[in-house]
């Protein structure tokens, strides 16, 4: 056979060993292309921290809640909107937002659609042919992604050193705003969509100042992807001024920190502060960033939680951003709260269910502020990422209600703890008296004391502790809200 491949022509030599080039190249080509997916173009819905479509009636942000009012001289407006619509929710992190109130009758608070998050991300995928194919972009980077406090700290603790230079390449290519993006090969599987979208939920949460990326990315790669291809919805000078206006809010709030604040202090002060600012909207550029919630003062729960998160990163409080669900009435729809440490021990934090208004009437409750994994579960599910475990919050010491000794444990408490908490607000200069029952039997037994007494009850005690404290009595009216399923009772003054 050798000798008669030698005995042919030079040149009919040549063409053979082409056919067979041609032929190995083909063969090999077909394995390729079984290994990376026959170059099928992906689309997984991974909108902010990514999530399946899910169809559903909105659900009232807090659960059980109702108002009420007792000897009412002005009529508060009934605020509830759009009660009934359908929302195609896209991501783990939106939900309705409760609103309003009535002040005649006890009524459902009512939900409010969030379509800023039914955009879906498209995720295209496509093979190996970019793999080393950017030679037109240079490697050096100029601008390095300020890593935020937290992110680094508590946002990290499962990735590996080659996970977390993945993360920090993206965020270094998003700072100096590059189409595409080469991320080390071997470290994230094609395949492995979950891993791809953890990444992308740290993604969105470094970016908490701004909503800088587009809702659609491409990713290259053979077996493992290698690079990314992203979109902007900001442009470098919008970026800039953004960044530039919540800096000047951050350190404005910053300054109402003195020396003598506990790390609860400043926890309670933060939620205020956003609850006080910021009202619930479902439409919005900015709705889902830092900046929406503090500058512009409207945001989704993704927005009131990133907010929560940027102060937390500027006092150096460890805070960790947590994904999953909240569910009303059998309805599940995705959501997003906070986890913060307090004297060492962990508690979730949920800013946004404790904002009831979208008219911006600013009423602070604090049903979810420093609460145990047992009672946030009562409505809410995390989802798990694979790059952080979420800490557990066991504790209860560092409760608002606990902390304050707003827990009324039988019928005796009532007055001298709602007194109390009325001195604290007069103090404080506050329009909001918040209390916690041990029980439901105590709940009820005040609910129905209120509603059969409701002329002279409550009156009787806060011109009691207005006496005491010197203070003129000019209370017109007096709301509640009511949430049977934590068992507490906000009273909100109105002059």
């Amino acid at each position: 056979m050798s000798n008669y491949f030698k005995s042919l022509d030079r040149k009919i030599r040549i063409i053979l060993i082409s056919v067979l080039a041609v032929l190995v190249t083909a063969l090999m080509g077909v394995v390729i292309f079984s290994q990376t997916n026959k170059d099928e173009s992906v689309k997984i819905v991974n909108h902010n921290v990514s999530g399946e479509e899910i169809t559903t009636e909105p659900s009232s942000e807090n659960t059980t809640q109702s108002v009420k009012t007792s000897k009412t001289t002005k009529h508060t407006e009934d605020k509830s909107k759009d009660d009934g619509q359908k929302v195609t929710v896209t991501n783990k992190n939106s939900i309705s937002k409760t609103s309003g109130t009535n002040t005649d009758v006890k009524q459902e608070q009512a939900a409010l659609t969030n379509k800023n998050t039914s955009k879906t991300t498209q995720i295209t995928e496509k093979t190996s042919t970019y793999q080393n194919a950017d030679k037109t972009e240079p490697d050096k980077i100029t601008k390095k992604f300020e890593v935020g406090y937290n992110l680094r700290k508590n946002m990290l603790t499962n990735a590996d050193e080659s996970e977390k230079a993945a993360l920090y390449a993206i965020l270094d290519g998003i700072e100096n705003r590059s189409e595409k993006i080469n991320i080390s090969d071997g470290i994230i599987r094609k395949n492995d969509t979950d891993k791809l979208s953890d990444i992308f939920l740290l993604v969105k949460a470094s970016l908490a100042a701004t909503d800088t990326l587009d809702t659609t990315y491409t990713y290259y790669g053979g077996y493992y992807v290698t690079a990314l291809e992203l979109k902007y919805k900001l442009t470098e000078k919008e970026i800039s001024a953004q960044r530039s206006q919540l800096k000047s809010k951050i350190n404005r709030i910053m300054a109402g920190i003195d020396s003598g604040m506990s790390d609860f202090d400043k926890v309670v002060y933060f939620h205020d502060q956003i609850v006080s600012y910021c009202k619930y909207t479902s439409e919005g550029d900015n709705i889902n960033s830092a900046y929406g919630c503090l500058v512009e003062g409207k945001a989704s729960c993704e927005g009131y939680a990133k907010a929560f998160l940027t102060l937390c990163d500027a006092a150096k409080l460890d805070c960790v951003i947590v994904t999953g669900n909240a569910t009303y009435k059998d309805i599940t729809v995705p959501h997003m709260w906070n986890k913060v440490k307090i004297s060492g021990r962990w508690y979730n934090v949920d800013v946004c269910w404790d904002d009831p208004s979208t008219d911006g009437s600013g009423i602070i409750l604090y049903d979810y502020l420093n609460v145990t994994d047992d009672v946030i579960s009562k409505a809410h599910t995390p989802s798990v990422n694979r790059f952080y475990s979420y800490p557990k919050a066991v504790s209860e010491s560092e409760n608002y209600f606990v902390k304050n000794s707003y827990i009324i444990n039988d019928q005796s408490d009532f007055e001298e703890t709602v007194r109390l908490a009325a001195e604290k607000a007069i103090y404080d200069n506050s329009r909001f008296i918040s209390v916690k029952y041990s029980d439901s039997d105590t709940y009820e037994y005040v609910s129905e004391l209120l509603d059969d007494n409701s002329e002279d009850k409550i009156f009787e005690i806060l011109n009691s502790a207005y006496s005491d404290l010197g203070v003129p009595f000019n209370i017109s009216s007096v709301s509640r809200v009511e949430n049977s399923e934590l068992l507490t009772m906000t009273f909100i003054l109105n002059s």
